[in-house]
């Protein structure tokens, strides 16, 4: 049937399964473990750790990263058993992933900057579509053929003054079934984080900043069925009154006549936008040149999407299934409050090990009473950085997401899953001020049970994910 579907890669398809947005430095995908950073990165992922910079000046980084993901969800449902697919594949690619940071240092004082994606940007391709849209349309089908079954017997029933005729029964329903799906997605999600960490104390520093967050997604969308033609075969009819053969050919005469009168190609096209504050609070505690530990708390407002919708055509039927891209409505993509942590040590020459960790308290966000099926999260992990020479370091890391969602939360569109992660990086000094980045990141995923919202059956996920990334950084002369 050669079709297609389109989405946005974060927010619909959930945001390369990060729940709490983390990777938002080269730096971070090449150990995966930054918490406790006490270079220009640090202005995301631990702030506080800025006042510890070695060198008064202009400190700039950033780069792009290339997020590469595979999908699979397999439903066995007996209609699309039947009619559809029993497994819907599908690749996500986003092309451009950039962060930049940029502090200034001087005495005790850092004054930073950062700017992301929190979601967004880039494109996932089914080519046979996802099982929901195929569940709607063949469920709106089956369901307007039955109305005719039972409007027929009905009928009879009433011209015999006769409820337990069913001239109808025994008759075997078939469809032919042909449809051409295509729905884009174009979402993004950008935050610019500002503040200033200060020295306190000579082993202590704080910080505090300022994230202001910006959303918009567009969605454009249409289904189109050739062929939705229902046939009947096998009713038993009314001995001395009717064959079944006529009952079959009445009943495929008036379901094809009712199909055709109440269906109409969907066709989607709506914005919805919104935006968010938050406040980013940190400490970091630096005992000796060894030790460094760092501590990040942020709460964000509540993130809701208002749609503007120039298109939105579609069946009676099916209306209610499209309700989320209705005029007006809103949908929450609120982040949860955070509280993430992180240790690195120094204590050999070149060698430096981290871990980090990141806690999402997801059970707070306000889920329209659906806030049982959300448990918090937590991201951690243990990485390695090593100075092969003076200009050339090396990088390894792990970490482990358990996501928030249980099974009753998880969709076909947003599978967040446990997910193991493995990165390597390299860096090079290229000049005393420039430095290059490399990073490359793999997500391998649990496989994950969810129920379809349009069906009620159980589905079975599947992901994997690369990443890669590239950057640079300038320093004050050290």
């Amino acid at each position: 049937m050669g079709n297609r579907i389109l989405l946005g890669a974060v927010g619909l398809l959930s945001a390369f399964a990060w729940s709490l947005n983390k990777n938002q430095s080269i730096e971070f995908v090449q150990d995966l473990n930054r918490n406790a950073s006490t270079d220009a990165d640090a202005a995301f992922h631990n702030p506080a750790g800025l006042a510890f910079l070695p060198a008064d000046g202009l400190y700039l980084g950033g780069g792009n990263q290339i997020i590469l993901e595979d999908r699979s969800i397999r439903e066995a449902s007996p209609l699309l058993q039947a009619y559809g697919h029993s497994e819907y594949d599908g690749k996500i690619h986003v092309w451009a992933f950039p962060t930049v940071q940029a502090v200034y240092h001087k005495s005790d004082w850092s004054i930073f900057a950062h700017g992301g994606p929190m979601g967004g940007g880039g494109k996932g391709e089914f080519d046979q579509g996802l099982p929901q849209f195929d569940n709607m349309i063949l469920g709106f089908i089956n369901q307007t053929g039955a109305a005719v079954v039972s409007a027929v017997d009905q009928g009879y029933q009433q011209a015999f003054g006769d409820t337990s005729l069913h001239v109808t029964k025994g008759s075997v329903q078939q469809l032919g079934y042909m449809r051409d799906l295509s729905f884009t997605g174009d979402e993004f999600t950008y935050g610019g984080t500002f503040g200033a960490a200060y020295r306190i104390l000579p082993k202590l520093s704080a910080s505090a900043a300022y994230r202001f967050s910006f959303a918009r997604n567009a969605y454009t969308g249409t289904a189109k069925v050739s062929n939705h033609t229902l046939a009947y075969q096998g009713s038993n009819g009314l001995n001395g009154v009717v064959s079944g053969g006529k009952i079959d050919t009445a009943l495929t005469f008036q379901a094809n006549h009712v199909l055709d009168s109440l269906w109409r190609d969907v066709d989607v096209d709506v914005v919805s936008t919104g935006m968010a504050h938050s406040v980013v609070l940190g400490l970091d505690f630096k005992p000796d040149e060894i030790w460094n530990i760092g501590l990040r708390f942020e709460w964000n407002s509540d993130l809701i999407l208002e749609n503007k919708t120039s298109a939105l055509v579609a069946p009676d039927g099916l209306v209610p299934y499209l309700s989320a891209y209705a005029n007006g409505a809103k949908t929450n993509i609120t982040e949860p409050m955070v509280l993430a942590g992180g240790v690195s040590w120094k204590g050999v020459q070149n060698l430096t090990l981290e871990s980090s960790w990141t806690y999402g308290f997801y059970q707070n966000v306000d889920r329209g009473g659906l806030e049982t099926n959300y448990h918090n999260s937590i991201f951690g992990g243990l990485g390695a950085r090593y100075k092969l020479t003076p200009t050339v370091e090396t990088s390894l890391g792990y970490a482990y997401d358990w996501a928030y969602k249980d099974d009753a939360a998880r969709t076909e569109t947003d599978f967040d899953m446990p997910t193991h992660y493995l990165s390597a990086g390299l860096s090079y000094q290229a000049t005393p001020r420039l430095k290059i980045d490399g990073g490359v990141m793999v997500g391998i995923s649990q496989d994950q049970h969810g129920i379809s919202a349009a069906s009620g059956a159980s589905q079975t996920m599947s992901q994997s994910l690369w990443n890669f990334g590239l950057g640079l950084e300038w320093t004050p002369q050290l």
